[in-house]
């Protein structure tokens, strides 16, 4: 079973992907992103060579992992999403002049943020590592902060953003990782990049 995050964010470039390394750097880890990743071309399995440098698993430490994600880029208009959301009157409605009630992709509030988005990113993983998790939450949430975008999470039907958010992610995974069992851990030592 595959879990996802969905981030919508205005126009992304490259230029943005040392602060988001640099931000996961920040979570007491240390991460490189495949050298030959662009947002030109998304669409697929997205790897991560990770050190985690405080683990609360002992044989975690001061080694490197090969992780990832798949993670996928589509345009989007929120202009467009509404509109087809937005029900077309009936005739006996435009005959009696009946106003259209307003339709919201999300709420007002989401909505106002969702105005300058023209970008959606699909965070997608499954539990193939147990650093899985922790690199596509953790990523979802950042990219949407240094982007200027927000983060929506389909399964709890919640909209998310700021950085309290992300430490809060943090603690989440944190409690997941520690409490697998022994036989539940898998890894992939990293050797080199696919």
């Amino acid at each position: 079973m595959s879990v996802e995050l969905l981030v919508y964010t205005p126009d992304l470039d490259d230029a943005l992907i040392p602060r988001w390394i640099e931000r996961l750097n920040e979570l007491d880890m240390i991460c490189d992103i495949h050298p030959d990743f662009t947002f030109k071309q998304v669409g697929g399995f997205l790897p991560f060579r990770v050190v985690l440098k405080k683990p609360l698993r002992p044989e975690l430490g001061g080694k490197a992992f090969l992780t990832g994600f798949e993670l996928y880029l589509e345009d989007f208009s929120l202009a467009d999403e509404i509109a087809a959301l937005t029900p077309r009157p009936s005739f006996w409605d435009k005959l009696r002049g009946k106003k259209a009630e307003p339709v919201f992709f999300a709420s007002p509030e989401v909505d106002q943020k969702l105005a300058s988005c023209t970008r959606a990113l699909t965070f997608s993983w499954n539990m193939a590592d147990m650093l899985e998790l922790r690199m596509a939450a953790l990523s979802a949430l950042i990219l949407a902060e240094v982007a200027g975008g927000i983060c929506y999470d389909p399964a709890a039907d919640t909209w998310i953003s700021g950085k309290d958010a992300i430490k809060e992610e943090l603690k989440e995974v944190e409690t997941f990782e520690a409490s697998l069992k022994p036989e539940e851990v898998q890894l992939h030592p990293f050797e080199e990049w696919l």
